[in-house]
């Protein structure tokens, strides 16, 4: 599977774009080019370098298909989860095997209360 990376201008592989990101920090300072990430215009090195960080912090912060999607991201189970965790950690409190989520029971075996 080759990577690639979708600017303005077109699409490259992440080589060349990793590439082309190392050649312009290397260039000594205010280096004009012909046409930028962004632009068809001439821009210094520094306009350059700056699209690219802003490209990279895009990327990074983009939405993720199936982030924040799921049954553990409702507040029903946050705040199930929460009570659990105020129920186990508090001392002398009682917590039953039949109270706490299946998922949890075998983590917490130790500080659960059987009703046999």
């Amino acid at each position: 599977m080759q990577r690639v990376i979708v600017t303005s201008s077109g699409t490259v592989t992440l080589c060349a774009y990793v590439k082309a990101w190392k050649a312009v920090k290397a260039a000594p300072v205010n280096t004009m080019y012909k046409s930028t990430l962004c632009t068809w215009w001439p821009e210094n090195r520094e306009e350059i370098l700056r699209q690219f960080t802003q490209g990279l912090n895009d990327r990074i912060n983009g939405h993720i298909a199936g982030y924040a999607q799921g049954r553990k991201w409702s507040r029903d189970w946050f705040m199930s989860a929460w009570r659990l965790s105020r129920a186990v950690n508090t001392p002398r409190l009682i917590v039953r095997r039949t109270e706490v989520p299946m998922e949890f029971r075998d983590r917490l075996a130790g500080r659960l209360y059987d009703e046999e």
